[in-house]
């Protein structure tokens, strides 16, 4: 099996449930797309679980036709010189804070996790693109003929300095 690239995953980023725990609302809806298949699409409700012992939301989405629903927890950090409370989310797998979880969607996932959980990386850490590329060897070339323009006005002004002196 391939290593899902991130670009192929549905993305829940915490900075949008943040915001609206922030404006003290405590349920919210995100649709999230993946940049690999703009036309897939997921809707994932969440909801602040209040009753919970730590800061934890409920996911609830409907993923390939069946229903899903599992809390994930959140942790504070304190942003801005302690001026703002910052919430992370946990992974449910390997317990690491972090800023996003993701969901691939071409290998049948069904929970979001941390980017090591997955084993995810972007596509522009795997693949390199094809343009850089392209363009790193213009520059290369345009390098090597700046140089040989040199070594030629060089050779010119030494012959034109040898028949001055002559």
């Amino acid at each position: 099996m391939k290593k899902p690239v991130a670009e192929e995953c549905f993305i829940l980023p915490r900075v949008e449930i943040d915001r609206i725990l922030r404006d003290r609302a405590f349920s919210g809806t995100v649709t999230l797309k993946t940049k690999a298949q703009p036309e897939l699409s997921l809707v994932v409700k969440w909801m602040y679980c209040a009753a919970a012992r730590e800061p934890a939301i409920r996911l609830d989405y409907r993923w390939r036709g069946e229903s899903i629903g599992y809390v994930v927890r959140l942790a504070g950090q304190h942003c801005f010189g302690g001026k703002r409370l910052v919430m992370k989310f946990v992974c449910p797998s390997c317990e690491q804070n972090s800023y996003k979880l993701f969901l691939p969607a071409l290998i049948g996932a069904k929970t979001f996790l941390c980017r090591s959980c997955w084993q995810i990386d972007y596509q522009s850490h795997v693949r390199p693109r094809k343009a850089s590329l392209l363009a790193l060897n213009r520059v290369n070339e345009k390098i090597q003929r700046v140089e040989e323009a040199l070594v030629h006005l060089k050779g010119q002004h030494d012959r034109l300095r040898l028949s001055l002196i002559d």
